[in-house]
């Protein structure tokens, strides 16, 4: 069975987050090399069998992560964006309001 865990890390640190989940998987890449290696090699006996039924759960844990690491990263871009778009709206209400105080101030 498979849960969901979370927790809790600053914005600016998911970059790295996402990083250090990608390089996880290095250690499953070389598997899986290793394994189609042997696959190509063998005899496509029970070896084989067991060889492929492991590359499926390889991939499986990979597509898991890869996914897990979409998730982070779109909602990292989104909240970016988000304080972004609403640091443009700061300063646009800003200099509205300062051009408003310098028509004001010029019709006195």
């Amino acid at each position: 069975m498979k849960v969901k865990v979370s927790y809790t890390v600053d914005l600016e640190e998911i970059p790295n987050v996402v990083r250090q989940m990608v390089n996880s998987t290095h250690d499953m890449q070389d598997e899986i090399a290793e394994l189609t290696s042997q696959l190509s090699r063998g005899d496509l006996g029970v070896t084989s069998l067991k060889n492929l039924d492991r590359l499926r759960e390889i991939s499986e844990q990979m597509s898991t992560k890869f996914e897990e690491c979409q998730s982070i990263l779109t909602g990292f871009l989104t909240a970016v964006f988000n304080q972004n778009e609403e640091d443009i709206n700061k300063i646009a209400e800003q200099a509205a309001k300062q051009s408003e105080d310098l028509e004001n101030d010029s019709n006195i």
